[in-house]
């Protein structure tokens, strides 16, 4: 860590010094936690009033989670977060799917997190470690597009979608060098009907999405 991340530095030697742990679990060895690992999901669903995503990243599973090894945080032998993790065979790239965390997490403890998961990614030899997507993120206003506005809105309006606003602050603290990732589609009039798409396929349908929007 340079000196432009002294903060997220100091984060990690203060959590460190305060009993903060981190670890994976070899998927081989993941019987004996699942159901803690659980127990943390569900504290998470509850905690952001979310049904489970899919298909942009992965859903809590047994049968899904048991297919990677999965990077934890300890406190006191409690897992306090998770993420299951995944590489490419000639270690190009290292990155994490599913993310959850458990209710009271300390300040600094999903900073502490991403950096564990940076230098393990390092001492484990593969070239770069991947913070994943932020849908929606790279809008430029000056687009002339008639749907910019409608982008805009998902984006910055998170509390009646998703928070993506809030993924790209909290990716931004560790100074990512961003690549456009693009959905090809034909003509102006189809543009509401894909991001319809998107969100129902995302959110697991529109059952989910309008139950999601009347527990606010």
């Amino acid at each position: 860590l340079g000196g432009e991340m002294r903060k997220l530095r100091y984060l990690y030697n203060h959590l460190e010094k305060s009993g903060y742990t981190f670890k994976v679990i070899k998927k081989e060895n993941l019987d004996n936690f699942m159901e803690e690992l659980e127990s943390i999901s569900n504290q998470w669903l509850k905690n952001k009033k979310s049904s489970e995503k899919k298909f942009s990243i992965g859903n809590f599973s047994y049968e899904y989670i048991r297919n990677f090894n999965v990077a934890v945080v300890e406190k006191d032998g409690k897992i306090v977060a998770f993420s299951n993790v995944y590489g490419t065979p000639g270690k190009e790239c290292l990155t994490l799917d599913l993310m959850r965390h458990g209710d009271n997490l300390e300040n600094g403890i999903m900073e502490y997190f991403f950096v564990s998961l940076i230098l393990y990614a390092k001492n484990e030899g593969f070239e770069k470690f991947s913070l994943g997507i932020v849908p929606l993120s790279g809008i430029e206003k000056s687009h002339l597009t008639p749907y910019k506005n409608i982008e805009n809105f998902i984006f910055n309006h998170e509390k009646h979608f998703y928070n993506f606003k809030g993924l790209k602050f909290f990716k931004d603290k560790f100074n990512p060098q961003w690549e456009p990732v693009y959905i090809a589609y034909y003509g102006h009039i189809i543009f509401p009907l894909v991001l319809k798409d998107i969100l129902f396929l995302t959110s697991g349908g529109i059952v989910k999405v309008l139950k999601k929007n009347e527990e606010k």
